[in-house]
């Protein structure tokens, strides 16, 4: 879950929930194992042609680019909508400063 409102009505009213997400919904947190690439080429023979693998040479909170999904419901078991958004990703950790959403 990364965002919520409580809100309260009464039969038959509606309301507009406004839920905010921001890069730091769509993060992870790499530990940075800068042993992972000599595991690879250990177990392959050769350093990874591209990417970055399993871990990231630095710490810190990354986003991947894509697609996600957003759940919008009552509770993760009534879920009412669904809409997918892009994400632009980067290469770079989020810096230190990054709002948390």
């Amino acid at each position: 879950m990364k965002g919520f409102a409580k809100v309260h009505l009464g039969p038959g009213e509606k309301t507009t929930v406004k839920v905010v997400l921001n890069e730091r919904s769509f993060a992870y947190y790499d530990i940075a194992d800068t042993a992972w690439f000599a595991v690879l080429e250990r177990l392959h023979g050769h350093a990874p042609d591209s990417g970055h693998g399993l871990h990231r040479a630095e710490a810190g909170w990354y986003v991947d680019a894509g697609a996600y999904e957003v759940l919008v419901g009552r509770s993760s078991a009534d879920i009412q909508h669904r809409l997918q958004v892009q994400v632009e990703g980067s290469a770079k950790p989020l810096p230190a400063t990054a709002p948390v959403g």
